[in-house]
């Protein structure tokens, strides 16, 4: 980094922490996993996470002010930043062969997540090989099986070995490998509900109020529609609302 692009870095994380510092604080309060020493209003605490987003984006700070956004608007956590700056980098590779080629013709980064799981689902024909064969799947003594059906099953992983095999193919933070697991963190807070509905996985963990599909992004109306497909899905819900709400 050349000394003139230094300064205009640290300018740069200076002045949105100052602009938009009350609302990254605000975002801090909801994220469950932001270290506690940063959800203190300082400023050199803002400064802090704004370096910390800066710091997976691949095209150099340009994307900062769409971070920010994003993050202030509770889009994403902190411990989202591997996966995003996976995302960010898949849209480099493939910003060409999208219909919106801006980062700013994009709501918030769960938009653009989206708009890359559609385009790599239609490169692949619509075929999505997240799970094996649900009959292949193995019932590991380290998890406890809820319910399993011809093409459905709901598997809770009890170890951080057995999120990552139930997480295979996924960018669930539960299953990394490359990346820390957090998988200890959510299991801390309660059940990691695997759903799997032919093809798809889904994950779902009610005290953090996350309910993700293959690609860690909120469940959209496509995926609630494919996966109101299935009678044990809707059994399984109605179970769920019983136990936490009833």
């Amino acid at each position: 980094m050349h000394l003139y692009e230094f300064y205009l870095y640290e300018g740069r994380a200076e002045h949105i922490a100052q602009n938009q510092g009350e609302k990254i604080w605000r975002a801090l309060q909801k994220d469950s996993f932001a270290p506690p020493d940063l959800k203190k209003l300082d400023k050199n605490h803002m400064i802090s996470v704004v370096k910390k987003i800066e710091e997976v984006d691949p095209f150099r700070g340009k994307s900062l002010q769409f971070l920010i956004k994003s993050y202030g608007n509770g889009k994403f956590k902190l411990e989202d930043l591997p996966s995003l700056k996976a995302t960010l980098e898949d849209f480099k590779n493939n910003m060409k062969f999208l219909p919106k080629k801006q980062l700013g013709q994009y709501a918030d980064v769960q938009e653009l997540t989206g708009a890359l799981h559609a385009f790599h689902e239609e490169d692949s024909g619509g075929e999505l090989s997240q799970s094996d064969n649900m009959a292949k799947i193995e019932i590991r003594g380290d998890a406890t099986l809820i319910t399993k059906g011809r093409d459905f099953m709901v598997v809770v992983p009890n170890t951080e070995e057995a999120a990552i095999y139930y997480g295979k193919n996924t960018k669930w933070r539960t299953a990394y490998t490359t990346a820390q697991n957090q998988f200890d963190n959510h299991n801390a807070q309660g059940k990691l509900w695997t759903i799997f509905a032919g093809k798809k996985k889904f994950l779902l963990h009610m005290e953090t109020d996350q309910f993700m599909n293959s690609s860690d992004i909120d469940l959209t109306k496509k995926d609630i529609a494919y996966l109101s497909n299935y009678p044990e899905y809707t059994a399984f819900i109605n179970s769920l609302i019983d136990k936490y709400y009833a």
